[in-house]
C-alpha cells in the first residue's frame, strides 16, 4: 500500500474511535464497556483480539518503515499499547474532533517511535 504507517495505523484504529466516540455520548462510553464486558465477555474479548490481530498486521505490513518494529517493540505489544491507549481516549468527554486529532497525533508519535529515520517524509 502507497499510504505512510502513520496514515494506515490511524485509518485501522480511526473506525473502532468512530464506533465508540461518535455514536455514545461521553458520560455514557465507561458505563457501557463495563455493562457490554459483563453482558458478552467472550464477544467482546474475540473481538479486542481480533482488533488486535488488524493492528498488528498493519504494523508488520509497515515494517520497510517501521524499521525498528521488533526492535524496540515487539508488534503484538505495540498493537496491544495502541489498543489501550485507544480505550483511554474514548473514555474522555472530549467530542470526535479532538479524538480524531490525538489520534493523528498518537500515530505521528508512534511511528517516530519504531522509525530510526528522523527525517519527515
Amino acid at each position: 500500500m502507497d499510504q505512510p504507517a502513520a496514515e494506515r495505523l490511524y485509518r485501522v484504529l480511526a473506525v473502532k474511535l468512530d464506533l465508540l466516540a461518535g455514536t455514545v455520548e461521553a458520560a455514557h462510553r465507561a458505563e457501557l464497556f463495563a455493562e457490554a464486558a459483563q453482558i458478552a465477555p467472550a464477544v467482546i474479548d474475540s473481538f479486542e483480539q481480533r482488533y488486535r490481530d488488524v493492528i498488528e498486521t498493519v504494523l508488520t505490513d509497515c515494517a520497510d518503515e517501521l524499521d525498528l518494529l521488533d526492535l524496540a517493540l515487539p508488534a503484538r505489544d505495540t498493537a496491544e499499547l495502541l489498543l489501550h491507549a485507544l480505550a483511554g481516549m474514548t473514555q474522555t468527554s472530549h467530542g470526535p474532533e479532538i479524538l480524531h486529532a490525538r489520534l493523528h497525533q498518537l500515530t505521528e508519535l508512534t511511528v517516530r517511535g519504531l522509525t530510526s529515520n528522523t527525517q519527515e517524509t
